[in-house]
């Protein structure tokens, strides 16, 4: 390097700059720092407990809503096996020998408590109401409810073994019959 440019780094002008003396925070500042974390640590908190509670509300709501089905399915069994089995009432449900079968007015499963109030609208058709409780704290409880209409498919006025064939159409080898219409009790 060159000593005129030495000397010249040398002998630039130096200022002496006076920082400020107030030395560290004053009181308002540090309260209003601990007040912002206080309220972040808070709202932190709050999130995590309302997630939980949501979490817990919907695995429970879920666990219900399949034992209201349940309800539903255990009925529409029944109907299967016998319309008459379909008894008017509120009815707990309980498994018999791999069959359906009312059992109480209520079941209950873990803190769940299902009733399956079955009603009758006409000769041929119930609505089947399954509704399942559970108390989610001390203070509130929980419930589900399903709603089906079930029909007697098969009456027993029916005699299958009776019936009677007026006639017989051989559609295999033809483009016919891909229209069916109505008329009556008849199918053409």
């Amino acid at each position: 390097m060159n000593k005129n440019l030495q000397s010249a780094i040398y002998k630039l002008p130096t200022t002496h700059y006076k920082l400020p003396t107030n030395k560290g925070f004053s009181l308002v500042e540090i309260l209003i720092a601990i007040a912002v974390f206080i309220v972040g640590v808070a709202t932190i908190g709050f999130l995590v407990m309302d997630s939980q509670v949501l979490t817990r509300q919907g695995l429970e709501n879920t666990q219900a809503t399949l034992l209201a089905k349940e309800g539903l399915e255990a009925s529409r069994a029944m109907r299967d096996e016998t319309w008459g089995g379909l008894t008017d009432g509120t009815h707990g449900l309980a498994l018999s020998g791999g069959k359906w079968t009312f059992s109480g007015s209520s079941d209950t499963q873990d803190q769940f408590t299902r009733n399956v109030l079955v009603q009758t609208i006409d000769v041929q058709r119930k609505r089947v109401t399954s509704t399942v409780t559970w108390p989610f704290s001390p203070q509130h409880s929980e419930e589900v409810s399903l709603v089906t209409y079930l029909t007697n498919w098969y009456p027993s006025s029916t005699k299958w073994e009776t019936s009677v064939l007026t006639s017989l159409l051989d559609l295999y080898s033809t483009e016919n019959g891909l229209k069916v219409q109505m008329q009556g009790n008849y199918a053409y």
